[in-house]
């Protein structure tokens, strides 16, 4: 049920709070049933409070690339933009059906041999080029 939810906000560019009062701001790439999330191009906000008095605080910056951040410390997630134009979202241009035998892999015949480089040269115990390799029978 949470997972659902949280399945439409996959690549979106969050805003996530963690307890100590940071904020990282990056692509949510992956999250499980504890809320521990997978964030990339992820960077870093906290505000530094001024040192006298009069003086406005400041927020720092920092890049931190990809990092896995513990669900006990998130306290909020926000959405600050849609994934870019040329990332799919999960399950978006999957076709359900049966695949065609060449999509597979599966042209024509069987070879009566291995690729070359597959299989070993007869000095190695292998079978002499002219045997046909035996496959097993479909499952």
């Amino acid at each position: 049920q949470k997972a659902g939810k949280m399945m439409q906000w996959i690549n979106y560019r969050v805003k996530v709070t963690i307890t100590d009062g940071r904020q990282m701001v990056g692509n949510l790439l992956a999250f499980d049933k504890h809320m521990n999330i997978v964030l990339s191009d992820t960077e870093e906000f906290r505000r530094i409070k001024a040192k006298r008095d009069g003086e406005p605080e400041r927020e720092q910056k920092r890049t931190l690339g990809m990092i896995l951040m513990r669900g006990e410390n998130v306290i909020s997630i926000t959405a600050e933009a849609p994934p870019p134009p040329q990332m799919r979202r999960p399950g978006e241009g999957l076709v359900i059906g049966r695949a065609k035998q060449e999509e597979k892999g599966i042209i024509g015949s069987a070879p009566k041999q291995a690729p070359a480089g597959l299989a070993p040269p007869p000095s190695l115990g292998g079978p002499p080029p002219e045997l046909p390799m035996k496959r097993p029978p479909p499952p």
